[in-house]
């Protein structure tokens, strides 16, 4: 079976980065006690609560993800 790239939208990237397994053994375990159903959205958060701590403005809509055609995702605000 061939493995499909996962697409994603215009103006979304991928950012990698590595940490020891335990770290994400212990992050995935309390993830949904704190409110949150994935990493991503654990990753983007913290992020802008860093930012925000350092006194660098972040707004909320641009921790948000792009849709990805065919998955839903971030939806569109009509004007």
């Amino acid at each position: 079976m061939a493995l499909m790239k996962s697409r994603r939208a215009p103006g979304q990237t991928l950012v990698n980065f590595s940490v020891k397994e335990p770290f994400l053994k212990f992050l995935d375990s309390n993830l949904e006690s704190i409110g949150f159903s994935d990493r991503s959205k654990f990753i983007r958060e913290a992020m802008r609560e860093k930012l925000l701590r350092m006194g660098k403005e972040c707004p909320p809509d641009l921790i948000l993800p792009p849709g990805r055609p065919g998955r839903g995702g971030r939806q569109r605000q009509s004007m």
